[in-house]
């Protein structure tokens, strides 16, 4: 079953990996500043397929392991996402911080910072919604 097809609403058996619409897997691209490593997420906007949510965090943990213990997370391309990101965003807070590092969550919408509140997450991670990195990675 091909994780990449338009959902029409019609068929309620469809699993929640597709991607609505979006012909390209979600992506991260990194640069590193003075506040940190801003890592971008890119054709990201619903984060539910389970492979693209494996990738990420296989990606986002070789950052963790070649010495980026400074992650600054630009979630401004993420509308919405599944349990399975917060549980990957605790997992690499667990492992920043094993090593003396952080994690910030910047550019935030209003859907994934309720998600964070109610899962409680909001109070081990740094959420700031208004605050952008310095500048956007071309």
């Amino acid at each position: 079953m091909s994780t990449n097809r338009v959902h029409t609403g019609t068929d309620r058996h469809e699993p929640l990996s597709f991607t609505y619409g979006r012909s390209e897997r979600p992506t991260i691209r990194y640069r590193s500043t003075a506040e940190g490593t801003v890592v971008e997420f890119r054709n990201a906007g619903f984060l539910f397929a389970g492979d693209d949510i494996t990738e990420l965090s296989g990606r986002l943990r070789r950052l963790v392991d070649a010495g980026h213990t400074r992650l600054v997370l630009d979630l401004s391309g993420v509308q919405a996402m599944s349990s399975d990101v917060l549980g990957m965003f605790a997992e690499l807070h667990r492992r920043l911080e094993k090593v003396g590092g952080c994690l910030r969550l910047t550019r935030t919408s209003p859907v994934v910072r309720d998600m964070l509140r109610i899962c409680g997450l909001d109070r081990y991670l740094a959420v700031e919604p208004g605050c952008e990195p310095q500048a956007r990675i071309a």
